[in-house]
């Protein structure tokens, strides 16, 4: 989701493991380095109404 409209839908593999996990990856070889926000990774789907939750519960700490 971005600005509250879905991007798109997709799957996911399962993952078990200890690797890491990568976040903010494009490319091959390419890392966003430098601050991020707040990730949670979910073992379901949830709902926007969840998004949004989530977002409300945090945006303070942002300043917004």
């Amino acid at each position: 989701f971005k600005n509250s409209v879905s991007q798109g839908t997709g799957t996911i593999q399962s993952f078990i493991g200890t690797t890491n996990i990568l976040i903010a990856r494009w490319g091959s070889a390419s890392y966003f380095e430098g601050p991020g926000g707040i990730y949670r990774i979910y073992n379901r789907v949830i709902t926007s109404t969840e998004i949004t939750q989530n977002y409300n519960a945090q945006k303070t700490r942002f300043g917004l």
